[in-house]
């Protein structure tokens, strides 16, 4: 009986175990082929493998295979490139590689039988690279129709030539005018609501981390084509279930920028001393890459006519005057056949800040409103330096991928402030008028009858800062039923040094005289952090037929986090010379420094340290079927356990605490559908829980919760989207919904004192909020030509806003609940012309807020644009880009704010050598001069108008010079021989 059931076990195990131990002793031989000087990966080459007495063996395509993966944010299909041929065992052999268009490549390969220790099943004959034959033609003249946007499997194809970009435009311009793609000035791109997780240069990283970097300094007449798909990793050949991935958008250039010297260079001087300088310069070779680039310009924003690229809300402008100094070092070297590769980026930046602003505010309460006014201006000086490293190395047996990051930081700031609240309004004259009354002399009799309190303040700070982190990542191949998939080590450490001088000077109601607080601080706030953690990762093999397979994947992680803050504050107003705004300098101390210690200003210095371990394993299940789509399953668990300890004012307080979430997510994925759910669960912050009350800033005092509770999120999220290509029209359309609930959601409830004008804040939990969103995108080709392309853009946004604002006066728990709901419409058509691109755009955005409390005054606005903009390319090499909008609001209480702005943009260019590559410019922005510098913002808290300072309309002349040198034809790349 036993023997029998032995025989059971050991049937059922020859049937789930791979079909490969049972394989014939063939050898499959896998390659990548490339083109020779684009290194792009090349499909439908036939591969032949031969005996050497030229005997055929085996003859293959290559192909992309599609496989479904698990993405960062949702399901998805990658395209992973499949070459290989067969050959029946160890031994020499040749591999013929054949492909129109490019010259016949011939290899010869030596297979062993065995290694490393085990039996040769595959072979790796590397990258292999095809150039085209050499011929020389006669003149002829050819003229193709392109097709601006394609879907080739599942990868989305933008070719920019259609785009027509005017002269000195960069690729951030020419991201902005694809369809269905937003760029947000951060430098963050969106394809039809999906975010980029990572912008490529021919196909490989380009100062990675920050897109900016080629956004702002790569000039878009070098781009041939932008292609956005899902990326395998690096990993992806050891895996048998694809293996990790991400969302990437893969900017190629045009062919004779891809090998060789490249560069652009610019300068450009206008009026009110506005002034650019930039240069990049790119060297590719057959395993490297070397990029240098540097910028100087107090432009504030990289605005340019006759382009979507106005990246600030509406009409309103980047606020202060900017100077920005940046440059970098990108360095990156291929190994050969592809196995290892280090990418190194040193970059610097600095910005000088000037900035003044004026801001009037009405504040809503029920029993009454209350009024602010506040004046700014500050300086700041940020200096940044980056060092950033990536090695890679890839063996037969595992993939190696190695990150040690160094950052240095480092921000100087000077500001002063005079503000005032107020119980009536001050109804000022003009922008400040209030301010400049109460600070007078002789001060203002009538503002002091409702004056709730007033402040004059100066600050200056210095904040130092250095972070190193490393991550070391060891992939394994799929070998057996369960194999290790990866395993991940990582740390990082951060120190940061702060010191920071205040004074503040506040006066309250209408006997300001007899009420005086003038205050005196010197600050330091040095920290400590650091953390390391790992991740094991363990795969199944798919088990099932082909038309329903179903794999499961194992994952634990831990972390372990340290951090220590401290902060101590020094009453300086303590000493004699330092107790009246007409003492001692602002921002010195006194010369015996070991005196501070008798100011030390107890309740609000402190001395926290806390530590945290987090251990998170997670269970993740894929099942794939052919008719009825995928459904993905993950449930992770988080058991986390903290301690805090806070020491202030002798006195002590330590919390520790356990907590333990699980965490569900369900994805079904159906063709071009997606649906998605999760929930998760997470523990309010312990520095929230502390029993403290801090009043550094008398007039916002900030006290502690020790009884918040854990935040919860539902998240639901659906989505449908479709790209389609045929002779006559493409098109593509989408549809995303997404909803999200907030349970036990963390605010800031605020207790005003009218006497006083000041405010309490306090971390509560609250539940109501909730928030759902529909939008929709759609874009056509009308006509066979496909100039005439058209788009709609629609979102409705629905927003369930709960909180606690409750003042001196006012009945009721202070609860207040709020409604607001906004539908936006863009609207754009584009009309393609041989020498000529013309593109009319509109956007409408109302807003409408309501709310169950009997004083709350429902809101309706309508915020508008409308324009017109082109690119229009004369004889003689001429170009005229503009664009023409019209910003107007609507609907808003305040007559003030319901105004039309009309903004004009122009640039006139002039392309001059043999190759165009001198560009002469001349650009006028907001040559009308409406362009508002005020920002407005209405909500359910109220009503704010703020003003600032900038120089919004200028004139500036540029010249540019473009620089390609190709190297001479090589017959030899790498160490592969290719025929010519």
């Amino acid at each position: 009986m036993r023997l029998h059931h032995r025989l059971i076990v050991l049937l059922l195990l020859l049937c789930i175990l791979p079909v490969d131990l049972f394989a014939d002793d063939s050898i499959t031989i896998d390659m990548k082929v490339l083109d020779g000087q684009t290194r792009k990966e090349l499909i439908g080459v036939r591969v032949t493998s031969m005996t050497l007495d030229s005997t055929v063996i085996d003859a293959q395509f290559s192909y992309y295979e599609k496989k479904a993966l698990v993405l960062s944010n949702g399901i998805g299909t990658l395209n992973f490139y499949k070459c290989h041929v067969k050959v029946p065992g160890p031994g020499e052999y040749i591999l013929r590689y054949e492909l129109t268009g490019y010259s016949t490549l011939f290899q010869k390969v030596k297979i062993p039988a065995r290694e490393l220790g085990q039996r040769v099943r595959r072979w790796s004959a590397g990258n292999v690279y095809l150039l085209p034959p050499t011929v020389k033609l006669g003149e002829a003249k050819v003229q193709a129709s392109k097709i601006l946007m394609v879907m080739k499997g599942d990868t989305l194809v933008y070719n920019a030539d259609v785009l027509r970009m005017a002269a000195g435009t960069m690729l951030e311009n020419l991201i902005s005018e694809l369809p269905g793609v937003q760029l947000d000035p951060h430098g963050q791109i969106f394809v039809n609501g999906r975010k980029v997780e990572s912008l490529l240069l021919n196909g490989k990283d380009f100062f990675r981390g920050d897109p900016l970097v080629a956004l702002q300094n790569l000039p878009s007449y070098m781009v041939d084509k932008v292609k956005v798909y899902d990326k395998a990793g690096d990993d992806a050949y050891l895996k048998k279930m694809g293996g990790s991935s991400e969302y990437v958008m893969d900017v190629h250039l045009k062919k004779q920028y891809s090998i060789g010297w490249i560069g652009n260079i610019e300068a450009g001087y206008g009026t009110e001393d506005r002034y650019l300088a930039r240069a990049l310069g790119i060297r590719f070779s057959d395993h490297s890459r070397i990029s240098v680039f540097g910028n100087l310009n107090n432009l504030n924003d990289t605005r340019i006519p006759g382009s979507n690229g106005t990246w600030t809300t509406g009409n309103e402008v980047t606020s202060g005057l900017q100077t920005l100094r940046s440059g970098g070092l990108d360095l990156l070297i291929d190994g050969s056949e592809d196995r290892g590769e280090l990418l190194t980026s040193l970059k610097a930046r600095r910005e000088d800040t000037d900035t003044r602003s004026v801001t009037t505010r009405t504040n809503y309460y029920a029993s009454g409103d209350t009024y602010s006014r506040s004046r700014n201006t500050g300086k700041r000086r940020y200096t940044e330096m980056t060092w950033n490293n990536r090695f890679k190395l890839k063996t037969r047996r595992a993939f190696f991928q190695l990150t040690p990051n160094v950052t240095y930081t480092r921000t100087k700031k000077d500001g002063s402030r005079q503000s005032a609240s107020f119980n009536e309004n001050p109804d000022d004259a003009y922008r400040g008028e209030s301010l400049d009354s109460l600070f007078s002399p002789t001060g203002s009799e009538r503002l002091n009858q409702f004056l709730a309190n007033r402040s004059e303040d100066l600050t200056r700070g210095d904040v130092e800062t250095w972070k190193a982190d490393g991550h070391l990542l060891i992939s394994l191949p799929t070998l057996f039923w369960i194999s290790p998939d990866y395993v991940t080590v990582w740390g990082n450490f951060n120190r940061k040094d702060e010191q920071n001088f205040s004074r503040s000077d506040i006066r309250y109601g209408a006997n300001f005289i007899n009420r005086p607080d003038f205050r005196n601080r010197y600050e330091t706030k040095p920290s400590v952090a650091h953390n390391w953690g790992t991740r094991l990762s363990v795969n199944a093999r798919a088990v099932g037929p082909d038309h329903c397979q179903f794999n499961w994947n194992l994952e634990y992680a831990y972390e372990q986090s340290y951090a220590s803050d401290d902060r101590a504050i020094y009453r300086l107003d303590h000493y004699d010379r330092w107790n009246t705004p007409m003492g001692a300098d602002f921002g010195t101390l006194p010369s015996t420094r070991d005196s501070l210690q008798q100011v030390l200003d107890g309740p609000n210095s402190y001395h926290t340290p806390w530590r945290s371990r987090v251990h998170t394993p997670q269970f993740y299940g894929h099942l794939k079927t052919e008719k009825w789509g995928e459904l993905h399953v993950t449930l992770k668990a988080v058991a986390q356990r903290d301690w805090l300890l806070d020491r202030r004012n002798g006195t002590e307080q330590e919390k520790s605490r356990r907590f333990f979430a699980l965490h569900p997510w369900i994805s079904y994925n159906l063709r071009n559908f997606r649906f998605h759910y999760d929930y998760s669960r997470a523990a309010a912050p312990m520095n929230y829980q502390l029993d403290v009350r801090d009043d550094t800033n008398p007039l916002l005092v900030w006290v502690g919760n020790p009884d918040l509770k854990d935040t919860r999120k539902h998240a639901l999220s659906a989505s449908w989207g479709k790209t389609r290509n045929n002779e006559r029209y493409n098109d593509y359309g989408g549809l995303n919904l997404a909803y999200n609930l907030y349970l036990a959601a963390i605010g800031q409830a605020v207790t005003y004192d009218r006497t006083l004008g000041t405010s309490t804040t306090q971390p509560r939990n609250i539940d109501g909020n909730w928030d759902a969103t529909l939008s929709g995108n759609y874009g056509r080709t009308l006509d066979k030509a496909r100039r005439l392309t058209l788009g709609t853009n629609t979102s409705l946004t629905y927003r369930n806003s709960v909180d606690f604002a409750w003042a001196t006066g006012d009945r009721g728990s202070g609860r207040s609940s709020v409604r607001n709901l906004g539908i936006t419409e863009n609207l754009s058509g584009t009309y393609r012309f041989k020498n000529a691109n013309l593109s009319a755009h509109a956007q409408a955005t109302w807003a409408y807020a309501t709310s169950p409390r009997a004083d709350f005054a429902t809101m309706s606005s309508v915020d508008f644009q409308y324009g017109l903009k082109t690119t229009i390319h004369l004889p003689w090499d001429l170009e005229i880009a503009t664009d023409l909008t019209m910003y107007s609001r609507r609907g808003y209480d305040d007559t003030s704010m319901n105004t039309d702005d009309l903004v004009w943009n122009l640039r006139l260019s002039k392309s001059m050598l043999p190759k165009r590559n001198l560009v002469l410019s001349l650009d006028g922005f907001d040559i009308l001069g409406q362009l508002s510098n005020v920002r407005r913002v209405v909500n359910s808290q109220g009503r704010t108008e703020t003003w600032y300072n900038t120089v919004p309309s200028y004139f500036m002349a540029r010249i540019a010079y473009r620089l390609n040198i190709a190297p001479k034809k090589n017959k030899t790349i790498g160490n592969k021989t290719a025929a010519n």
